[in-house]
């Protein structure tokens, strides 16, 4: 009952903290999407992996914004477990915008057109970390350099939610003992509100 409540709170807090206008200058947007990814080596060994991603997005006008992108992938067998986590960074610009011209103008703004589109690309750069422990021996981590490319649709409903559809290209940098680059493709979908 106690969780129940801090929860329903927690989603009055975001709701009257929002601001009234979406991705106009300072506006802060969060959320996350599921991903699948496919995920291949330079020898050819491919994997095909389902994740959960975060996301933060900080507006500098209503055409650009810098992506903050949290991506965590669990594993767990009979022996042993691992986390890799990608961090990434980025400008995403806007290449499309399918709202009406008017609309752009702050006078225009307080009017609801239901769901607006638009499209952008991101290019970020950032770290990945693989820890790796068994039962057998110590737990041991990898940290490298990640870059990143993707096109991405964000559909507004209403001022406040966004759908996203993503595609996104990562390179993983080879690093420690692992000798071999990594190239991961994947397609994610995910929601995300606007806090401020």
């Amino acid at each position: 009952m106690k969780k129940t409540t801090l929860f329903t709170l927690f989603l009055f807090f975001i709701l009257v903290c929002q601001s009234l206008w979406a991705q106009h200058r300072g506006a802060v947007e969060v959320g996350g999407a599921f991903s699948f990814r496919n995920k291949s080596l330079s020898n050819q060994k491919i994997n095909n992996l389902a994740n959960l991603d975060g996301l933060m997005g900080y507006y500098i006008n209503q055409d650009f914004l810098l992506e903050f992108e949290p991506k965590i992938e669990m594993s767990f067998n009979s022996d042993s477990t691992g986390i890799s986590t990608i961090f990434l960074l980025g400008p995403a610009f806007k290449v499309i915008d399918m709202a009406p011209k008017n609309y752009r103008k702050p006078r225009y703004r307080k009017y609801d057109l239901g769901v607006v589109a638009a499209v952008f690309t991101t290019f970020s750069a950032g770290v990945w970390l693989n820890g790796k422990s068994d039962g057998a021996n110590e737990s041991e981590s990898v940290l490298g350099g990640a870059f990143a490319a993707a096109i991405a649709t964000h559909s507004s409903f209403g001022k406040r939610t966004i759908l996203r559809v993503k595609a996104q290209y990562v390179h993983l940098m080879p690093s420690g003992n692992i000798s071999e680059a990594q190239n991961i493709f994947e397609i994610g979908v995910g929601f995300s509100v606007f806090v401020r």
